[in-house]
């Protein structure tokens, strides 16, 4: 293979996601062709990956369900909300009309709730 085509692997592994193919690759392109464009570039690139990649090729990066997995809640206080005069007036405008329908549903429960036990006293 030349250089061209490895520099195509690295890149197409390191997309995927695979460092460690992406790592063997750029090494194999900087030791069979290190005049070539493309060592000096899987030079730049591979300083990169070692910082993510264990010296012997393992992934040193926890796995994303480690990372995202924070059970533990927080509670939040907001404090201030910054938002234009206009924007907010917009957005107190469509909240009132979002709640008519709300409104309609507990007006409708209500005459109900009365009229069973209107009926009862």
């Amino acid at each position: 293979m030349d250089a061209k085509t490895l520099y195509a692997m690295a890149i197409s592994s390191r997309n995927k996601g695979n460092k460690k193919a992406a790592y063997k690759f750029f090494t194999k392109i900087i030791n069979e062709y290190p005049n070539s464009t493309e060592a000096e570039d899987a030079k730049k690139i591979i300083y990169d990956l070692k910082e993510s990649i264990n010296v012997d090729g393992t992934d040193s990066t926890p796995p994303t369900e480690t990372v995202n997995s924070n059970t533990s809640s927080q509670n939040v206080i907001i404090t201030d909300i910054q938002m234009p005069f206009g924007s907010m007036v917009v957005f107190i405008v469509k909240w009132v009309i979002a709640s008519i329908p709300a409104m309609i549903i507990l007006a409708v429960l209500f005459m109900v709730v009365t009229k069973i036990f209107g009926g009862i006293l």
